[in-house]
């Protein structure tokens, strides 16, 4: 059976640097589905189990481009998503006075 992803996340992620970066993709599919997470292109996360993505501590060097792929014999499925990374809030240096 191809597979199907069953839980997408937003197409559009923004995160406060220092925040946890979290990403949702689950797929169904016989035999189980290998989960590929890639950002602008490259590969980051190859798994059948566990196919979140999750990275503590974003930082400006986080945002881009990511896509999940889920694929088996049968086929495959896939989705895109941007990740916007946001300063730190109360950040001076960013002219953020409060």
């Amino acid at each position: 059976m191809q597979p199907t992803i069953t839980s997408r996340g937003r197409k559009e992620v923004k995160v406060h640097e220092g925040n946890v970066l979290y990403l949702q993709c689950k797929a169904e599919g016989v035999p189980t589905p290998l989960v590929i997470w890639r950002k602008n292109g490259k590969i980051i996360q190859k798994r059948t189990n566990h196919t979140d993505f999750i990275h503590e501590n974003a930082t400006t060097d986080d945002k881009g481009v990511y896509g999940c792929e889920a694929s088996n014999s049968a086929g495959s499925d896939s989705y895109m998503v941007v990740v916007k990374i946001l300063p730190i809030e109360g950040n001076l240096s960013k002219g953020n006075v409060k």
